[in-house]
């Protein structure tokens, strides 16, 4: 029993003992770290410290330069001003040295017409502008309905005594004109006659500010055309038709085949026509986009211009600084297909059309070509013949 309580006492002596090594190492690992920690609390504290010190050191010094700026702009402003007061007096000093003149004495103001004052303030002036459009575009276009019913657009190229002519696409009218073999006992062969039904031209007027007041119905009759072909046998695509009874709308002004090279690319335009079966005729704006197309031999423009089936035949328009007016340099006739916004014809933007030169020498082959410039209540008489057919 005795050993037994001697193991028992040393076993728990050495567990003490190995109590007290590890609550002093422990004490020594925490203090070691707690240095460790305070050393670097102080370093980071020391740091923001020395930036926020030198974050208002900064402050401070733009403060103070901008405060500089100021006051050297207001000396400056004050130097500016005190030239200018300096010259003022300057400019004075010498006006009191010259001797003045004697100048006339202003007329009194004239006093106003008793007849104008009962009348009151004379009305503004029209707007010159807007009638220049509205009779050299406006009122020219009109709307072509062939004998099988295709619509079209077309404008007046001539209204006079001898008659209202109208300008269109030869494709427009097409179904109009039958051809049948003929006979020539002379020639003893057969020849190509033509057989012309009657279109439509529906004419437009308009009020003041262009609200449309009504529609004119008038029969016509085809005089000349050219063909339409494909794009071996294009001829033109141009088709002229008479009127049988007159109508009040003017007509449109073509530039002269010598003032033709004054088109330029990128020329602003305007095509007035109906497209798309439209009860009116409707603007379309743009520009010249090239002259240099062709089909079989014939001068095209082609222009940027929307419109849709039932554009054929419409003017296209450009004022003219040396005739200050708006004149006829094309007529729309085909659409481009690199303008096309759909695959079924409809909404194209770029668009071909005949050449002023060309109408001119398509009047010439059919000796018509004095219809250009003859305005209402004019004549010509020795055209007259020549503009009926046969």
């Amino acid at each position: 029993m005795e050993k037994r309580r001697q193991c028992v006492s040393q076993s728990r002596g050495g567990h003490g003992r190995t109590r007290s090594l590890f609550g002093l190492a422990f004490w020594a690992t925490s203090f070691c770290m707690l240095q460790v920690w305070r050393a670097d609390l102080v370093a980071t504290t020391s740091a923001w410290c020395r930036g926020f010190r030198l974050a208002l050191d900064g402050e401070a010094r733009s403060a103070k330069l901008a405060c500089r700026a100021r006051k050297a702009a207001a000396a400056a402003k004050a130097a500016d001003a005190a030239k200018a007061a300096d010259a003022a007096k300057a400019a004075d000093a010498a006006n009191q040295t010259k001797p003045k003149r004697r100048g006339r004495k202003a007329a009194a103001p004239k006093p106003p017409d008793a007849k104008d004052a009962a009348d009151g303030p004379a009305p503004p002036a029209p707007d010159r502008s807007w009638e220049q459009k509205r009779d050299q575009m406006l009122l020219v276009a009109v709307r072509i309905v062939s004998h099988g019913g295709t619509q079209g657009s077309g404008f007046v190229i001539s209204n006079s005594h001898n008659g209202t002519y109208v300008l269109t696409n030869h494709h427009v009218i097409r179904d109009s004109i039958h051809q049948h073999d003929r006979w020539d006992p002379l020639a003893e062969s057969s020849k190509k006659v033509d057989r012309f039904m009657p279109v439509t031209v529906e004419s437009f007027d308009y009020d003041e500010q262009g609200r449309h007041l009504r529609t004119v119905q008038t029969p016509a009759d085809i005089v000349a055309y050219s063909m339409y072909g494909d794009k071996w046998s294009f001829e033109g695509d141009l088709a002229l038709v008479k009127l049988r009874a007159p109508i009040t709308n003017p007509a449109a002004a073509v530039i002269a085949e010598g003032d033709f090279g004054e088109v330029r690319a990128l020329d602003e335009i305007v095509m007035f026509g109906c497209p798309d079966a439209s009860e009116l005729p409707l603007p379309t704006t743009g520009h010249v986009a090239s002259l240099s197309e062709q089909r079989a031999g014939i001068g095209l423009m082609l222009s940027q211009v929307f419109g849709n089936p039932g554009s054929s035949g419409s003017a296209v328009f450009r004022y003219s600084s040396k005739q200050s007016r708006y004149e006829v340099i094309a007529i729309h006739s085909l659409t481009d297909s690199r303008g096309s916004l759909t695959d079924v014809g409809k909404g194209c933007f770029l668009r071909l059309a005949i050449q002023a030169p060309e109408i001119h020498k398509f009047l010439r082959l059919h000796k018509l070509e004095g219809l250009l410039g003859l305005e209402t209540g004019q004549s010509n008489e020795s055209n007259e013949s020549k503009a009926h057919p046969e």
